[in-house]
């Protein structure tokens, strides 16, 4: 650095000057902002107490917010990765919505999805990439003397990668010679592969699923849980030895993938859970299902098209309606905090009228006395949000600790809080500095 420039090259008004933009005006208003501040922080620190009790609704306000906002986030983050795995170009036939209105029963009496379905889907449907028939039940696991209860058993086809995010760590998944033959092979779930085998390799060896027997052709990478259900302990069988074994007295899942889709649950943060537009293949489904149900016009459909995007859109109602109860909570805070900084700046007025009036004698005009106090409360409210920041990043980290909730506090969010902070400090502020800056400084002199 060279000694030449001095030490004012690093303020605002030294800078202009080096660059040939020095103005007498910028030189001035500089040292008046400067001492302002100066006074503002002055004050503030003579009336420490004062300043902390008021500054006390600002902080619920902006701890309110900022926990809302992050708890949000959070679950926004983590819902659109589990809503992911079911895949933006996927479609689900299946005999019960996802969301359901009116009577259950009306949707019990419904008659079950079967193969014949699927297959006529597979055959009449253009653009459609897989169709993969799969049905799930709960069997007892056992090998040796350890044990597995209620994992969750598929029967599916060697096509249900195309579907899920499935990706074996040892092994193969199902191929198209054990579903066509039947074959007593699975694909285990990593948690059945660690409760079964403790740390063994699994691949190859013998377990009972209900009793019967099969060898194992696979181990899936963890894949975590979606919705609250474990996705890891889980069995994957042929379709048709799952029939075999437990009865086909049961309605399948069609799960359908569209024509020119990223492989499912791909991307990053759930960016596929974006979606895109499947409402002319869902019609062309929906017609071929109503086609091979021998359903007439006018008569309702007796199965339903499920996707994505009916779980997202109750997703965001939902939070929607709880981030809006949390801002108008959040909102009174801040109401009730910022009438505090206008009362207490009040008080600031009439306690340093005098003072006021000897700045207006010697020549301070009414600008600088609005900006001084207006100071004053925006720090106040500054110190109030930063508090307020800090509170609420400690109770979400706590949160997430020891609970399941997800917290998320990205940085614009602390920006967010500080500048809302600030406009509420300029607004609530604004009335008791002008009422400083209009004082008569006569009438101040005399004030005892």
């Amino acid at each position: 650095m060279n000694p030449a420039r001095g030490p004012d090259f690093d303020r605002p008004a030294g800078f202009f000057r080096r660059l040939g933009l020095r103005h007498p005006a910028l030189d001035r208003r500089w040292a008046i902002a400067r001492e302002g501040l100066g006074i503002a922080i002055g004050s503030l620190r003579a009336n420490k107490l004062r300043a902390s009790l008021t500054t006390l609704g600002i902080v619920i306000g902006i701890v309110t917010v900022v926990l809302m906002i992050t708890l949000i986030q959070g679950l926004n983050q983590a819902f659109m990765g589990e809503v992911a795995l079911l895949g933006s170009h996927t479609l689900y036939v299946q005999k019960f919505p996802w969301i359901m209105e009116g009577d259950f029963f009306r949707y019990r009496n419904r008659p079950n999805l079967t193969l014949r379905d699927a297959k006529f889907l597979a055959e009449t449907v253009p653009g459609l990439e897989a169709v993969v028939p799969h049905v799930t039940t709960a069997k007892s696991v056992r090998r040796g003397d350890r044990s597995a209860r209620r994992v969750f058993v598929t029967g599916t086809t060697q096509d249900h990668p195309r579907i899920a995010n499935l990706e074996p760590s040892e092994g193969r998944f199902l191929n198209e010679e054990d579903v066509r033959y039947r074959r007593y092979h699975c694909v285990i779930g990593s948690e059945v592969a660690e409760r079964l085998f403790d740390g063994a390799s699994p691949l190859g060896a013998r377990l009972h699923i209900g009793g019967y027997p099969f060898r194992v052709v696979g181990v899936l990478d963890e894949r975590g849980s979606m919705f609250g259900e474990r996705l890891d302990n889980i069995v994957y069988v042929p379709i048709g030895t799952l029939f075999r074994c437990f009865g086909r007295h049961r309605s399948l899942d069609i799960g359908v993938r569209v024509a020119g889709g990223a492989a499912a649950g791909s991307g990053a943060g759930g960016e596929e859970a974006a979606g895109g537009d499947l409402s002319e293949p869902r019609d062309e489904i929906r017609g071929a299902m109503r086609r091979i149900r021998g359903l007439r016009p006018g008569e309702t459909d007796n199965f339903s098209v499920n996707e994505q995007t009916a779980i997202t859109n109750m997703y965001r109602q939902i939070t929607s309606g709880v981030f809006a109860g949390g801002i108008g909570i959040a909102g009174i805070a801040l109401l009730v905090g910022g009438i505090g900084i206008m009362n207490i700046m009040m008080v600031s007025v009439i306690e340093r009228t005098r003072e006021i009036g000897v700045r207006k004698a010697i020549g301070a005009p009414r600008r600088t006395i609005l900006g001084q106090f207006l100071t004053e409360a925006v720090i106040l409210c500054l110190l109030g949000g930063a508090i307020g920041v800090t509170v609420a990043g400690g109770i979400a980290l706590l949160i997430e600790r020891l609970t399941p909730l997800p917290m998320n506090m990205p940085v614009w969010v602390v920006v967010f809080a500080l500048g809302f902070a600030s406009v509420v400090g300029l607004t609530f502020g604004f009335l008791p500095a002008y009422r400083a800056a209009r004082v008569d400084p006569i009438e101040a002199l005399r004030y005892e």
